[in-house]
């Protein structure tokens, strides 16, 4: 009984597609499922696993040009690290550049203890001296262009409580060494 129905609605089916409109209508849905189905669904997939990588690739791309960057800025500066130096050399060294300088005097100069920053090693130290202005920006001149390189971790600047002509600055510094 179920086979006589679905044979009379094959037949019904069959009878209405004689129709040109109709049939051309069947074909064209027909037509759309089979390409919605076996075409766009397993593409439309792939799309978006390429699109993924894609970004990914985009990604390390940024990245690889970063990096890149950074090597070319740590060549720029690589020759002022130090290899083999200690907290004594460094000492001695900011006091002959210090000395150098005769219209600044010493107030104080004090090692700290070595520490890690990023990949490299520090001393630290902390300089105090009293000078006129000119004399006090030729030794942050002279810490910026020196063969080493130097980090100013903290500066205060007060006025000289015996010469109101001098300033008194003190210094946290950092020595990087490689």
């Amino acid at each position: 009984m179920a086979n006589q129905n679905y044979a009379q609605q094959i037949r019904k089916v069959t009878e209405q597609l004689r129709d040109p409109f109709r049939f051309r209508m069947f074909v064209t849905l027909v037509a759309l499922g089979v390409t919605y189905f076996a075409i766009y669904i397993p593409l439309n997939g792939r799309i978006e696993a390429t699109k993924r990588k894609l970004k990914q690739e985009e990604a390390l791309t940024a990245l690889s040009e970063e990096v890149a960057f950074l090597r070319v800025q740590m060549e720029s500066f690589e020759h002022r690290l130090v290899k083999d130096s200690d907290a004594n050399e460094w000492f001695e060294y900011v006091l002959n550049g210090v000395g150098a300088l005769p219209a600044l005097q010493l107030v104080n100069l004090d090692t700290k203890d070595e520490r890690k920053v990023g990949l490299y090693r520090a001393f630290g130290l902390q300089l105090e001296v009293t000078g006129e202005m000119k004399d006090l920006d030729a030794l942050l001149n002279w810490l910026e262009t020196n063969d080493r390189l130097f980090r100013i971790d903290q500066i205060k600047l007060t006025p000289d409580r015996k010469d109101p002509t001098r300033r008194f600055m003190q210094l946290d510094l950092l020595g990087l060494k490689g």
